[in-house]
């Protein structure tokens, strides 16, 4: 079903051109309708966007969608997208370990509990479940298990042979002490998730005036299945041709405009830079959405390009997917961390530690990324000169020896 709604009233239009209906409905049934009209609709509603969504139809409408239009997702590829996981749960500062007088993983703590292969290939490679740190020393501990999505793990559903499985691939942890059998059973029923690929719209903002003749009286309205909500969105059209104050503004922040895998743990910090980014466009402009918008995209979409770049070389190898490109990474990494230290005016650490550094911005971290990249190139490609032409030299001397 879809929501509907009359035209407003001219001194509605003055003061608020934009109008969204969210619609919940239950399984019974009924429904219930909230009305707003505000003049700064901010979508933050994660990756299936119901307000990118749609931008997009309005961008279409308005025979701007060249190149698949500004508010497309345009994705890149990185090894770890499209991996699954899923959380077992475990007591708060589980005592893991079957040995005796093993120390308790106390939440605020990292933890990593390592299995063995159980076969060969990668359907029965190694498990890893990652203990991410709590600060509440009496909340249940998370262990996140991710794997490529052909591993047998996902093969398994009953309680008995996932207890079974795990025991297997680490027989160190006592998961029949730690996980009750309810718990246990949650964990292998749960199909989990996947990991998306890193992925961006160009188009960040969308601005609607009063004399916006395009969008006159239309409605475009979303509704999704179930009992989620159903977004209702319209323009509401004035012959007087003013932007402002019938200027409103749709924005797009957090996983709404991008979304990656976690390998980075960027995902909060970034959306919480949008809205500060956000609330400086504002206080810098008066709150005049008209000028405020796109002084926001101007200033925030090369950083979140920026790491988007990140995310498909920085650290998407953490999950034991591919051994070998793992041991790769890490001698890159450890490269980079030698390097820095003994001659930290000409190389940059890795990536992976500099989008640590509060005072780098997501594209200064790029750009010194790849410029130790390039000194790399031609350091190493130096010394490879040097080889040859000692070898060469060698060579020589030894013919004319001969």
């Amino acid at each position: 079903s879809s929501s509907s709604s009359s035209s407003s009233g001219s001194s509605d239009k003055e003061e608020a051109p934009l109008c969204v209906k969210a619609v919940r409905r239950n399984s019974s049934g009924n429904s219930e309708t909230i009305e707003l009209r505000p003049h700064l609709l901010i979508g933050a509603d994660g990756q299936s966007s119901m307000v990118r969504t749609t931008l997009q139809q309005w961008e279409s409408e308005d025979g701007a969608t060249s190149g698949g239009g500004r508010f497309a997702l345009k994705e890149s590829f990185s090894p770890a997208g499209g991996l699954r996981y899923k959380i077992l749960r475990l007591p708060p500062n589980p005592v893991a370990s079957t040995r005796p007088d093993s120390p308790p993983l106390l939440n605020p703590s990292f933890a990593i509990l390592v299995g063995k292969a159980l076969g060969a290939g990668s359907a029965l490679r190694a498990m890893r479940l990652g203990l991410l740190p709590i600060r509440d020393p009496n909340a249940s501990r998370t262990a996140n298990l991710i794997t490529k999505p052909d591993h047998k793990v996902w093969e398994v559903t009953g309680t008995e042979e996932m207890y079974d499985m795990l025991q297997r691939s680490m027989p160190q942890v006592r998961f029949r002490e730690l996980v009750p059998p309810e718990v246990m059973a949650q964990f292998a029923a749960s199909k989990g998730g996947r990991f998306p690929q890193p992925q961006l719209c160009e188009g960040l903002h969308y601005l609607v005036s009063l004399g916006d003749s395009q969008h006159d009286t239309e409605q475009q309205v979303i509704s999704s299945q179930g009992d989620g909500p159903a977004l209702d969105a319209r323009t509401a059209a004035s012959s007087s041709g003013a932007t402002m104050p019938g200027t409103a503004g749709v924005l797009l922040i957090g996983d709404a405009r991008a979304s990656f895998p976690p390998d980075l743990g960027q995902g909060v910090n970034s959306a919480l830079e949008d809205v500060d980014e956000l609330a400086q466009v504002l206080e810098h402009t008066g709150d005049d959405l008209s000028k405020a918008l796109p002084l926001y995209e101007k200033r925030r979409a090369p950083h979140i390009a920026a790491l988007i770049q990140l995310m498909t070389f920085s650290y998407p190898w953490q999950y034991n997917q591919d051994p070998v490109q793992r041991f790769l990474w890490t001698i890159n990494f450890a490269i980079r961390a030698f390097l820095s230290k003994a001659l930290p005016a000409i190389f940059s650490p890795h990536s992976f530690m500099l989008v640590q550094v509060s005072n780098l911005s997501y594209k200064q971290v790029l750009d010194m990324t790849h410029a130790t990249t390039q000194r790399l190139y031609a350091l190493f490609g130096g010394l490879a000169l040097g080889v040859a032409i000692v070898v060469g030299k060698g060579l020589k001397a030894s013919a004319m020896g001969a």
